[in-house]
């Protein structure tokens, strides 16, 4: 959660970076627009404040689908905890049953085997 924090507070001044920069640029169009700037360097700059939109706009659809896909891990994250939850509870059943079973076992062949006192008294 706090990688997750981190990057989206880093994204968010990447943004804010690239707001500064096209303000800058729409200053500089300003300015030149203003002074007997050459048409030709009007366009230019205008076409590096269209790059670096088109940049900014890419930047935050590849965020988007970075944090669907953060989201879709998460998910499968807690699937996967919820499953070794349950493998982790059916193992303690098994190994309850084992023993129990164990237990019957034993229980059986000491019955089953003939006493030593019993034993004694036929040797006799």
């Amino acid at each position: 959660a706090e990688a997750r924090e981190r990057e989206r507070l880093l994204a968010e001044v990447d943004l804010e970076r690239s707001g500064h920069e096209r303000e800058a640029l729409r200053n500089l169009t300003v300015q030149l627009q203003s002074s007997s700037v050459p048409f030709e360097k009007l366009q230019e700059v205008e076409g590096k404040l269209r790059a670096s939109e088109m940049e900014r706009d890419r930047v935050e659809r590849a965020m988007t689908g970075l944090e669907a896909a953060v989201k879709a891990r998460d998910q499968r994250l807690v699937t996967l905890e919820e499953e070794v939850q349950e493998m982790t509870a059916a193992m303690r059943i098994a190994r309850e049953l084992y023993g129990e079973q164990q237990q019957r076992t034993e229980l059986l062949e000491h019955a089953s085997r003939p006493s030593l006192h019993g034993m004694q008294g036929d040797a006799a």
